[in-house]
């Protein structure tokens, strides 16, 4: 987790915090236990760095949800799979 929080400058903590928001709106349940991986960096057609954090939510081996980190609001949003 350690480079998806040199990218985005937040901590583990409030991602996951955020993943877990998203979780139960969507489901209305508790998120089980995730890690947050293979963050990448959204790059735009100059080759300049946009901001955004594009990484999986994944429960075991299993990724249930990609996810978007917007530096603008510090919001996360996720597309559950």
């Amino acid at each position: 987790m350690a480079a998806i929080n040199d990218l985005t400058d937040e901590t583990s903590d409030y991602l996951v915090d955020k993943v877990k928001e998203a979780y139960v709106a969507r489901y209305g349940r508790e998120m089980p236990k995730v890690s947050l991986t293979s963050p990448k960096e959204d790059i735009d057609e100059e080759g300049n760095g946009t901001g955004r954090i594009h990484f999986k939510v994944k429960k075991g081996s299993k990724i249930i949800g990609d996810a978007t980190y917007k530096p603008k609001r510090r919001s996360v949003w996720v597309s559950w799979r």
